[in-house]
């Protein structure tokens, strides 16, 4: 159910598209979940919203998930974004399972962003699963939070597919997904997949400015 401090503004697509440029799928893709989760056609027992990024850095993921968190929740303040890089060993993983209960705990109206998923600990895929699963962390509730994960595997694939090619003759954001979707089984296994929206996002020509990564407010 969504809490009545979430609000999802009636134009956030087109919203979206001025912060997000050249991305009309994973634009689409995640305004449609929220919209789901606002006429209760989400998972109920899961987070209000959740995804895996693919695609190269500088074409809107980060961007994405900040304009999510101000549009949203009303601020840049909501996104709570983490380099996997820095949990790569299982006491990391702990310690950043006992910081996002606290803050979720404080406040669930966040946009949780797991930065290059591929670089953490497997433990923290353990995690992110149960999460997805059950809507709580150590008994914070996760059920108004939007929870997103970026990688770079497939992004390769991604730029071959595309190469030499735009606008109608772009492939299919369906094609894209079938493409990249092996690698990122061996990688995250399907579990954990079954339970991500898979959002490709398409290269960019000139990449879209990131501001500096912020930290867990």
């Amino acid at each position: 159910m969504m809490s009545l401090a979430t609000t999802i503004p009636h134009d956030l697509h087109l919203r979206l598209h001025d912060r997000v440029p050249g991305q009309l799928h994973a634009i689409a893709t995640v305004t449609q979940r929220l919209r789901a989760a606002r006429a209760g056609r989400g998972d109920p027992d899961g987070p209000l919203a959740s995804g895996l990024f693919v695609g190269p850095g500088e074409a809107g993921r980060t961007r994405t998930a900040l304009a999510l968190a101000e549009l949203v929740y009303g601020g840049a303040h909501a996104l709570i974004a983490v380099d996997m890089a820095a949990c790569t060993r299982q006491h990391e993983v702990l310690a950043l399972r006992h910081v996002l209960a606290d803050l979720l705990r404080r406040d669930p109206h966040r946009v949780l962003l797991l930065d290059r998923l591929e670089r953490a600990h497997p433990a923290t895929l353990t995690l992110l699963r149960q999460v997805l699963a059950h809507g709580t962390l150590d008994g914070a509730d996760v059920r108004q939070a939007i929870v997103m994960a970026t990688t770079d595997i497939g992004v390769q694939t991604i730029a071959q597919a595309c190469r030499g090619r735009a606008g109608p003759a772009l492939p299919a954001p369906l094609e894209l997904e079938l493409l990249i979707r092996p690698a990122l089984v061996r990688q995250f296994g399907a579990p954990l997949l079954d339970r991500l929206q898979l959002v490709p996002f398409y290269p960019v020509d000139r990449p879209i400015a990131v501001p500096q990564r912020l930290r867990a407010a």
